[in-house]
């Protein structure tokens, strides 16, 4: 389990950066490849009047960002589902469940401090990547566009609100 922790997060931190670049780059360069990508970006473009004021490849990280946001939550869904189940089998098959079912503490402390277990490594390694990923597209796009697309209001809800929501809910639905 432990090297979940280290690849899944690592994975979704180079993904987003990654295709923020990549694109963007393409875009500016005006690859082929980015095509459809542009299209996209010109939709919302007039959808979302903040994004008007941006240059295009400006523009198109910004919409990627939005759509690889949603990517993000994976980290906290699939770190707490695996490790949940895994707490749960893993006690199951080293034969240390019933001694703990069997010791003075309630099924609720044992609840909790399962759910603590999951949910604390959960978030932060879920906080980390999400500041990794927000420094390095916030820089490159400060540097690049001269406009900083990271931190914004959205991005923050969904990684110090909706993340550690979202790892509730893998808990809950795995213990």
């Amino acid at each position: 389990v432990f090297w979940l922790y280290v690849f899944l997060p690592l994975f979704f931190t180079l993904l987003p950066t990654g295709m923020v670049i990549a694109m963007s780059l393409a875009t500016e360069l005006g690859s082929a490849s980015s095509r459809e990508v542009v299209e996209a970006a010109q939709r919302a473009i007039q959808a979302m009047p903040e994004l008007r004021d941006l240059p295009l490849p400006a523009a198109v990280a910004a919409v990627l960002i939005r759509q690889v946001s949603v990517l993000f939550l994976m980290i906290p869904l699939a770190l707490t589902t695996i490790s949940g189940a895994y707490s749960l089998v893993g006690e199951k098959q080293q034969k240390t469940l019933e001694p703990l079912l069997a010791s003075p503490v309630s099924d609720t402390e044992i609840f909790l401090g399962k759910a603590l277990g999951l949910l604390l490594p959960a978030v932060a390694v879920t906080w980390l990547a999400g500041g990794i990923v927000t420094a390095a597209v916030g820089t490159f796009t400060r540097l690049h566009f001269a406009v900083a697309l990271l931190p914004n209001a959205p991005w923050l809800v969904m990684l110090l609100v909706v993340a550690p929501l979202v790892a509730v809910l893998g808990i809950l639905a795995c213990l």
